[in-house]
């Protein structure tokens, strides 16, 4: 992951699970499409938090995996089907599997659980849908509550 410090004006790289700041050093924290790509999803939420300050926010985006595409194939997608299913999916269409493996099935509710262990006040923030969304992806999100991304905002207590 890539870091910009504010104060230094350097950026810096590190690991999501091993943030290269301070405890308690920004007043606002963002995470953009990071979460499903660490190793450990407990490990990094707990550094989103412990680089924060108290009464700092920490904002959170990442793809939906109960959403049904697949977006870094760019691919309408099952959510709910076994591995084993989603590579043969893939392959299908002519696409290489083997990312699949390095990918964390983040959902609202798995990043619920996490935040629940942590001194946070866990938001999400849900947007409307455009329109021009076709009719199957509006239904999903209307009727189940499911976007394409999930969007958090975290207080840090």
């Amino acid at each position: 992951a890539s870091f910009l410090d504010a104060k230094t004006i350097q950026p810096l790289t590190g690991r999501a699970e091993e943030l290269p700041f301070p405890n308690d050093r920004f007043d606002l924290v963002v995470c953009y499409t990071v979460l499903e790509h660490v190793r450990s999803l407990e490990q990094a939420t707990q550094e989103l938090v412990r680089v924060a300050k108290p009464g700092g926010k920490i904002f959170i985006e990442c793809p939906n995996y109960l959403y049904p595409v697949e977006q870094h194939y760019k691919m309408n997608w099952v959510p709910w089907i076994p591995g084993f299913f989603r590579k043969a999916y893939l392959r299908l269409h002519g696409r290489p599997p083997a990312f699949l493996d390095t990918l964390n099935w983040v959902t609202s509710t798995s990043l619920r659980n996490l935040f629940r262990n942590l001194p946070v006040a866990a938001s999400q923030v849900f947007s409307p849908l455009p329109a021009e969304q076709p009719f199957l992806f509006r239904l999903f999100h209307s009727r189940l509550g499911l976007e394409k991304n999930l969007y958090f905002i975290l207080g840090k207590l």
